[in-house]
């Protein structure tokens, strides 16, 4: 069990962590609102994150490879594996949406009239300094690095 613990410690730990969050949401409904920022930085950080790591590890077993004629078999099949999980994701959803019809029933000159009247707040001297800290993670937004 020590083993256990001490090879799963972090993805235990984040469970943990997503279900109190759930909870905490079930019992204060509305109010938990007030620790959303964390949850919006913590999000966005972990997708900073997996777009390096990602490309690092690739990057590395390539480095590490001995023979190009295995390279090519390894991209060829990773291309096909992209191609058809793309092709069944999209079957999938083109058969969902035509037996669900999602928005069969929805008025969409209300959700048109919101998109319309919805501003964003720019100014940054009325943000926040979790509005900025938030804002400074998100993904796509690399000002930090500059």
């Amino acid at each position: 069990m020590k083993l256990f613990y001490k090879n799963y410690r972090f993805t235990l730990i984040l469970l943990t962590a997503i279900i109190a969050g759930g909870a905490a949401g079930l019992i204060f409904g509305p109010k938990a609102v007030l620790v959303k920022p964390f949850g919006d930085l913590f999000l966005n950080l972990m997708f900073m994150m997996i777009v390096p790591l990602v490309f690092f590890s690739i990057a590395s077993a390539i480095a590490n490879m001995n023979g190009m004629k295995r390279l090519g078999k390894i991209m060829g099949s990773i291309v096909v594996v992209f191609l058809v999980t793309a092709s069944i994701a999209a079957i999938l959803g083109l058969i969902g949406a035509s037996i669900i019809h999602p928005i069969e029933n929805t008025d969409i000159s209300s959700i048109k009239e919101v998109m319309n009247n919805s501003s964003v707040e720019t100014d940054p001297e009325k943000l926040s300094f979790l509005d900025h800290l938030v804002a400074t993670f998100t993904v796509g937004d690399f000002n930090l690095l500059l």
